[in-house]
């Protein structure tokens, strides 16, 4: 038992003993093979010039910032946590975008600029808001419409967002981008007006539903909100918004028809010549043209949510003011800050009324017209001692007229004779005299004596303004323009003079289109065998043809037509 014990602890023991490697006798192993070398030897491989290169391109061959940044380092610097490495990403690409390679280098990467760049419109950090409004504007400098176009759903899909962010800082920056694209980028405004029209009301708005059967039908929709910051007033912020709105019905709407006729440069015939009908290529015709009924676009549909936000807007902007002093006195004198609030509210007016469809504006009137003839026609002129609402005036008599309401003589007479500019009175003329209403005879004879005025400014308003004048004597009220019609060819000599003149100087005073102009509204009037313009037009054509240039002959042409109807004038007695 005692030896079998032994014989166990033996084994046991051979099992937990490693094992020792076993060498011949006399053999040991070579010293120094348990030991890592860490040394090494390296050599430099130099290629003649690329040290150089590498300088002054970058490692991607392209410029680089003074850090020696090339694009793709600055825009993954953009993407970064970091807020100190996002600020020299973004420092970085500015000094790329204001590089003289600048145009070159956002033509081949402008889908990578923009996609870094959109999403910083809505960073938490104020600085990189605006580096990134700065470094945008810099790519529109450099990016035509058609480059920019397969890139509008980008940027109108991180405006938005930034314009209807929940910080309200973030959405007063995103007003700055607004403007630069306002500015720079009038096709994008344009392509999506639909999209940020909305999105621009939602910070001034707050929908709210109606609650109970017994609240009034007008109380759903939209309202205005009460926005609050810590930098400006509730009123100036509104402002903001609804002069950004402004400037973009101003791009979507369109040109009058007058302003495309004028820019067409009259063609003179000779005989055996041949002209296409259309200068370019035919307007294509859409098989949606072809249908009965039409459908309104989804700008439509925003422009009517518009109106109650100008009229809760301009309620409350008023309602500090005393009500007594409103009632006693006719005109209404506001502050600068309403004056500047009126001002935007009138232009947005005058184009919602331009842009909307006939069903649209039908409805827009029958909901709106009598809250917009109570708050802000009734109280017609509007003045303030800083600020001059001529034009306000004026323009608020034309939504007048587009709404069928007739303001009293008094007050037309009185913004008639204003200093507004000279093209919205005429708009104003224009919408009277042309209009269904019969005016009164001291309107009238202000709407001439405007065009008079107008008139002798000459330029595209003074031919429009001579139309509307020709216009009133073929209605058989020639003796309100009487004066005019005789003065006629004087005008065409001083006219005709003055551009000799410049010529013999080698001044730039081609005054062609304007005697085109007064010679095609003589002819018009000899037509009408008018007998006022017929003894002084018979008695100065020599004088005329004798000034005018040798090679205007469609002038000349119209002055040898209009002799041949007033020839036929019976002399009066």
């Amino acid at each position: 038992m005692v030896g079998s014990g032994r014989k166990r602890k033996k084994e046991e023991k051979a099992k937990t003993q490693l094992k020792k490697p076993k060498t011949a006798p006399g053999k040991h192993l070579p010293k120094g093979t348990n030991e890592t070398k860490t040394q090494f030897k390296v050599a430099k491989i130099v290629v003649p010039g690329q040290k150089g290169e590498a300088s002054s391109q970058g490692s991607a061959g392209g410029p680089v910032t003074n850090k020696k940044l090339t694009l793709k380092d600055v825009l993954g610097k953009i993407s970064h946590f970091s807020n100190a490495v996002r600020t020299d990403g973004l420092e970085g690409l500015k000094e790329l975008l204001t590089g003289p390679s600048a145009g070159a280098l956002v033509s081949s990467n402008l889908s990578s600029i923009l996609g870094a760049l959109m999403p910083v419109v809505q960073d938490r950090e104020r600085k990189m808001r605006k580096l990134a409004t700065a470094c945008i504007s810099e790519v529109m400098g450099h990016t035509p419409a058609s480059s920019l176009a397969p890139l509008h759903s980008l940027l109108s899909a991180h405006l938005c967002c930034a314009l209807t962010h929940i910080d309200p800082r973030i959405q007063q920056d995103a007003l700055n981008t607004l403007d630069c694209l306002l500015k720079q980028a009038p096709s994008f405004i344009k392509d999506t007006a639909a999209l940020l029209l909305p999105n621009c009301l939602d910070q001034i708005s707050a929908k709210k539903q109606a609650q109970g059967s017994t609240e009034k039908k007008s109380s759903s929709g939209p309202h205005v909100a009460a926005n609050l910051s810590e930098t400006m007033s509730s009123l100036q912020w509104r402002l903001n918004v609804l002069s950004r709105i402004e400037k973009i019905l101003e791009i979507v709407t369109p040109t009058s028809l007058q302003a495309v006729q004028s820019s067409l440069d009259p063609v003179e015939f000779t005989p055996g010549a041949s002209f296409s009908i259309f200068a370019s290529s035919p307007p294509p015709l859409p098989l949606s043209s072809l249908s009965t009924s039409s459908t309104s676009s989804s700008l439509q549909q925003h422009l009517t949510a518009v109106l109650p936000l100008l009229l809760e807007t301009w309620v409350e902007a008023r309602a500090e003011e005393e009500k007594e002093v409103r009632r006693k006195s006719k005109s209404s004198t506001l502050t600068k800050e309403v004056a500047e609030l009126l001002a935007c509210e009138t232009g947005i007016l005058n184009k919602l009324l331009r842009l909307m469809e006939d069903k649209v504006l039908s409805k827009a009137v029958e909901k709106f017209g009598s809250d917009l003839e109570t708050h802000f026609l009734n109280p017609l002129p509007y003045s303030c001692p800083t600020s001059p609402l001529a034009e306000t005036n004026v323009l608020l008599s034309v939504v007048a007229i587009n709404l069928g309401k007739i303001l009293s003589s008094e007050v037309l007479v009185g913004i008639l004779k204003s200093k507004a500019p000279s093209g919205s009175r005429l708009a104003l003329v224009k919408g009277l005299m042309r209009g269904h209403e019969k005016i009164e005879q001291k309107v009238e004879e202000a709407c001439v004596a405007t065009l008079m005025e107008v008139h002798a400014g000459r330029g595209c308003e003074g031919d429009e303004a001579a139309k509307l004048l020709v216009e009133e004597c073929l209605k058989g009220k020639a003796e309100l323009v009487v004066d005019w019609v005789r003065g006629l060819p004087a005008q065409l000599v001083a006219c005709l003079g003055n551009n000799k003149e410049g010529e013999e100087k080698g001044g730039q005073m081609d005054r062609g289109k304007e005697a085109l102009a007064l010679a095609d509204s003589c002819l018009t009037l000899a037509k009408a065998s008018n007998a006022e313009l017929a003894p002084i037009f018979l008695a100065r054509l020599s004088d005329i043809k004798e000034i005018a240039p040798a090679d205007a002959s469609l002038l000349l042409q119209r002055l040898d037509w209009a002799r041949l109807h007033l020839v036929r004038v019976p002399v009066a007695c």
